[in-house]
């Protein structure tokens, strides 16, 4: 279903080779997915000016320390039954709220996009059915509400599914067989 794993995002890491003037700056940091959700395994000692620890694009400012400490724990999941390609927007700032983490000089920023491939997932198909049907001895009824779907009929509309319809004490008889090949009786 595009969901059903996410993957860790190694490598994500900031550095500033002035932070050593003031190891406690504060740095912002913005994420975005295009077709997913990122989520931060830790978010400890960091504040959200958008989104929060899982979402598809969210903002966050910290110390360097906290920042890298969240960054270790990133992952990307795919939303429901996306698949394609999908970029992840990285951007920081050595400035939050007009202030220079360093404490001096003009803020600088640094941006990285990460493309990212989601795989078609087969995803089961869905049967609907009534869950009963009542009938005279000796009659016939119309049984309404027989269906399937596969949410992944768009990626090979035209596959082939296989169907197996059974009555216990009776003849099932379809209205329509077009389009239908039969592997055993009709």
């Amino acid at each position: 279903d595009g969901c059903s794993s996410a993957l860790a995002l190694s490598g994500l890491v900031i550095a500033d080779i002035d932070a050593t003037l003031a190891p406690g700056g504060i740095y912002s940091v913005t994420l975005t997915a295009g077709h997913g959700t990122l989520t931060l395994g830790t978010s400890s000692g960091l504040t959200f000016d958008t989104g929060s620890a899982s979402a598809a694009t969210m903002t966050f400012h910290g110390t360097l320390t906290s920042i890298n400490a969240a960054l270790l724990t990133a992952r990307y999941a795919g939303n429901a039954n996306y698949n394609g390609t999908d970029t992840i927007a990285f951007s920081v700032t050595d400035s939050f709220n007009n202030v220079v983490a360093t404490g001096t000089g003009n803020a600088t920023t640094d941006s990285k996009s990460i493309g990212v491939t989601v795989i078609a997932a087969n995803d089961p198909i869905s049967v609907a059915a009534p869950a009963s049907v009542s009938i005279a001895e000796d009659a016939s009824v119309g049984v309404s509400g027989l269906s399937i779907s596969d949410v992944d009929a768009t990626l090979a509309p035209n596959d082939l599914y296989s169907v197996t319809l059974a009555a216990g004490h009776g003849t099932l008889t379809l209205g329509t067989t077009t389009g239908l090949t039969f592997d055993n009786s009709t």
